[in-house]
Formats: C-alpha cells, structure tokens, sequence
C-alpha cells in the first residue's frame, strides 16, 4: 500500500537477450491480505503458479546491447479485489476473490498529472485533504490513486492524451462532491501539474 503516487520498489533486474518485448509473465507462488486490525485472508492466484499472469506491454519495450531498459508494473489495488460478504453487516467480510490488474508501462512513453487535493474547511486557510479518491475514466483502462496526508497525489504511467480528472472522498462520516477538471493534457516524459483542486463537504 505503501507504493503509490510515484513511490516504487525494485521487483527484479534481469539479463534478457536485444529485441522488442511485449509480453511479461508474472508468477506468484502465494498472495494474501492482512487488514490494520491483523486479520488474515489467504488469495488464490488465477494461474498464478502454472502458466503465470500475462501482462501486455502496449507499446512494446526494446532492449538494446549494453543498456538498461526500465519496464513499471502498476498493480491497482481497487479493481483487483471483489469482497465476499457485506463489510457493513456483523457478518462482516467473508473473504476475496483475487482477480489482479496489472498493467506495463515505459516511463519515456507516458506522463504523470500530480496535485494537491485541498477541502473547503476553512476558506481563508484551505486544509490538505487526505485519502481522497483521484482517478481518470478512459474506454480501456481507469488509473486511479488517494491523496497522501498533506494532501498530494501523483497518477503515473499515463499515455499521452487529453483526460478528464475526477476527485472525490466518500467515508460512513463526511462525503465530499465529485469534482472535475476537463482538458487536462499529458505529454510523454513530462509532469503536468495540478494545485489546489477542492472538495466541497456535502455531509
């Protein structure tokens, strides 16, 4: 949970043979959930094991002699699991089916949209919102992240284009309206930036 909003880790560093590659196999012999409050729920991998997790590279890498090629896997978390159960009833939450979405990404071919996510609190003195919710809906793919405490959100690894950004944050306390900002264009290898989007508390 910890990498989002630009932070990554290194999965592995590999000897691979010069060509185009657009095609990575992603095997995973366990997988499981704890929640804060300790609770374990062990995951079946769907082929995870056998013939591995096929992840389309688009568009495709190339490895040249003597130099290193960078490939990201963004693993979204919010469409990769579905809830067995009601987590709103005593009976709570039975367990997950695991159906991961990862996709492969070449930082020299997409651009990033960064920000802050503010609230209307206090309109002299704007307050940083947290765990807000910041997604772009396209027809193939939605990427989606949640704004860090002080407010900041990073969506990395989009294609070039022009996108809608959407904001919101809905909790069993507060809800806030969804907020859009159109024409918000990516370039390849750059960083766009958006400050200051605010949520207007509506509960």
């Amino acid at each position: 949970m910890e990498l989002r909003n630009g932070i990554t880790a290194d999965l592995v560093e590999i000897e691979v043979p010069v060509g185009d590659y657009n095609l990575v196999r992603l095997y995973v012999d366990s997988a499981g959930i704890k929640f804060k409050d300790q609770t374990d729920y062990n995951l079946k991998v769907p082929s995870g094991e056998q013939t591995g997790i096929k992840i389309f590279i688009k568009p495709s890498i190339t490895v040249v002699g003597g130099l290193t090629t960078e490939l990201i896997l963004d693993f979204d978390v919010r469409q990769s699991f579905v809830v067995q159960g009601n987590p709103y009833t005593p009976a709570g939450i039975k367990g997950f089916i695991f159906k991961p979405v990862i996709r492969a990404a070449n930082e020299s071919t997409t651009g990033n949209i960064t920000g802050i996510i503010i609230d209307n609190t206090d309109n002299t003195f704007p307050n940083p919102l947290k765990e807000a919710q910041v997604w772009i809906e396209t027809d193939k793919i939605n990427y989606s992240t949640t704004s860090e405490d002080n407010g900041s959100y990073k969506l990395s690894l989009i294609p070039e284009g022009t996108y809608t950004l959407n904001a919101s944050k809905k909790t069993t306390e507060v809800k806030y309206d969804t907020v859009s900002v159109e024409n918000v264009e990516v370039v390849a290898g750059n960083n766009t930036q958006l400050n200051d989007i605010m949520l207007i508390r509506i509960e």
